[in-house]
């Protein structure tokens, strides 16, 4: 069925566009057929384009770019809020709520281009969240991808191994 629905209007904020920052992600995944765990081979690619920052703060904009990976990994594959039948939390501190560490990690590699953007002073854009938006969907797509040939369409975050493995036995059902 076609949506009859149209855009009428087109909102623009400003005259010039914002500094728009971007990310990149790539990761391949090799789950294993006996405890259906997720392991994210090395090396994890990440590109981050934050015009000048990267020139400016060296070290520091590659660590934001680690952190990133780091949350966006553990969405993908660890964090999951645990709620009681009457709708309570039960996962509300670090000792229930999985967090990824950093034997959970990989090694990343991750490297920056430059654009540098003409609507900042300094030439720069903003760098902290964008490796983790592009992380969840770059390891939550492999895992699929890896499991497509038995039939897997869809799994839902996180990816534990659970979750993998019933998603292996349903699609070998159909």
């Amino acid at each position: 069925m076609r949506s009859r629905a149209q855009a009428t209007r087109v909102y623009v904020t400003s005259r010039r566009p914002p500094a728009l920052a971007a990310s990149s992600s790539g990761s391949g995944c090799r789950p294993t057929s006996r405890s259906a765990a997720s392991k994210i081979p090395r090396p994890y690619v990440e590109v981050d384009e934050a015009g000048r920052v990267t020139v400016l703060t060296g070290a520091a904009s590659h660590g934001q770019g680690h952190g990133g990976l780091a949350q966006g990994i553990g969405q993908a594959l660890l964090e999951e809020p645990v709620f009681d039948d009457q709708g309570q939390l039960v996962s509300s501190t670090l000792m229930d709520y999985a967090l990824p560490r950093t034997d959970d990690l990989v090694a990343f590699e991750n490297d920056h281009t430059r654009t540098d953007s003409p609507r900042t002073t300094l030439d720069v854009k903003g760098i902290g969240e964008a490796a983790t938006i592009g992380s969840t969907p770059a390891i939550t797509n492999a895992v699929v991808d890896a499991l497509s040939p038995l039939g897997v369409t869809h799994v839902d975050l996180p990816l534990t191994a659970p979750k993998v493995s019933a998603a292996m036995r349903t699609a070998s059902r159909r």
